[in-house]
């Protein structure tokens, strides 16, 4: 039997296997995401506008990259989960509408949240526990339960009192749910617009409360009153504001891990709209990592590589190629 006789006869038994699987395998359906969905809850507070964070190389402001960062994260989301939108200022988070599946309403879905804009804000306050708490409360509300992304820098303006802050009234757990932080590290100011939107400058010490509300009409003024008191913990320490320096605004790291930490949820810094999408589908429990090649797909590939090699080494002029080494030139 000649070479190219034994390898048809190994060709065809490769050809008839793979078109059998091709045949008759039958991918398995991927898991439902019915049901699977994410709220996403952007701070539209004044201390969103600092323009301390970068896209491209570009500085924009806080809210710019939330936004920018929540819609890679749609566009790495798969058919089949639903996003809503909200927003959070003065004490309280609004619900803009519940979460809807994102293939078929993608264009209003990246439309309402390229609107979401500080002008937007009904309150001046930035009560940042209120509105997470708020927040957790609208998720656990709807309908399957979403799961929660609130994006903030964890600025609370007026500052708590540590010792009187908000507490958790829900059940730690109950909603999945990250906070993000967005914001530079160093302290800088705050800029101030009147409700059209126009610039005005900054805001200064004298214009925002730098003392919480608890201590002010009882106390001389002195900024060391919780440091002092016997009743500090290291979380009250944590929650503290920053007197004389509260119309400086900065990402409240320390404070935002607290709070994930009472509600048994967790925290990212997103520097990078590209670190979203990572985040959210973690949160989600989905992969991003690519799918395998489909078995059918694959044996189709293989059965038509063996028919095309089956079919050359059959019909083809091989006979007319030199399969042995010409024999060496004769000595003249």
């Amino acid at each position: 039997m000649t070479p190219l006789a034994r390898i048809r006869l190994l060709l065809l038994p490769i050809l008839l296997a793979a078109l059998g699987l091709a045949a008759w395998y039958r991918e398995p359906p991927p898991p439902s995401l019915a049901g699977v969905g994410v709220l996403m809850v952007f701070d539209i507070t004044q201390s969103m506008q600092v323009e301390d964070v970068q896209v491209a190389g570009r500085a924009v402001s806080r809210l710019s990259l939330a936004k920018r960062a929540a819609l890679r994260a749609i566009e790495s989301l798969p058919c089949g989960v639903s996003v809503g939108a909200g927003v959070f200022t003065a004490h309280r988070s609004v619900l803009l509408y519940s979460p809807v599946e994102i293939c078929a309403n993608r264009a209003e879905i990246v439309q309402s949240i390229g609107l979401v804009d500080t002008s937007m804000a009904w309150g001046g306050n930035s009560e940042v526990a209120k509105g997470y708490f708020g927040s957790l409360a609208v998720a656990r509300a709807l309908p399957n339960r979403p799961a929660l992304v609130f994006l903030t820098d964890g600025h609370e303006a007026p500052p708590i009192n540590p010792q009187h802050r908000p507490t958790f009234q829900g059940k730690a757990g109950e909603v999945r749910a990250t906070l993000v932080g967005i914001g530079g590290a160093l302290p800088v100011p705050i800029p101030k617009r009147d409700p059209t939107g126009r610039a005005l400058g900054y805001w200064n010490a004298e214009e925002v409360m730098q003392i919480d509300p608890y201590r002010t009409p009882r106390t001389s003024g002195s900024p060391d009153m919780l440091v002092q008191s016997e009743r500090a913990t290291e979380d009250d320490l944590r929650a503290a504001g920053t007197p004389g320096t509260e119309h400086l605004s900065s990402l409240r790291t320390d404070y935002l891990q607290l709070l994930a930490a009472e509600t048994d949820a967790t925290y990212r810094t997103v520097r990078s709209e590209e670190q979203l999408p990572e985040v959210v589908n973690s949160l989600l429990s989905i992969s991003l990592k690519a799918a395998p090649l489909p078995t059918r797909q694959v044996a189709m590939f293989i059965a038509l590589a063996a028919a095309a090699a089956f079919y050359c080494l059959a019909f083809l002029p091989w006979h007319r190629l030199r399969l042995s080494k010409p024999p060496p030139p004769r000595a003249v």
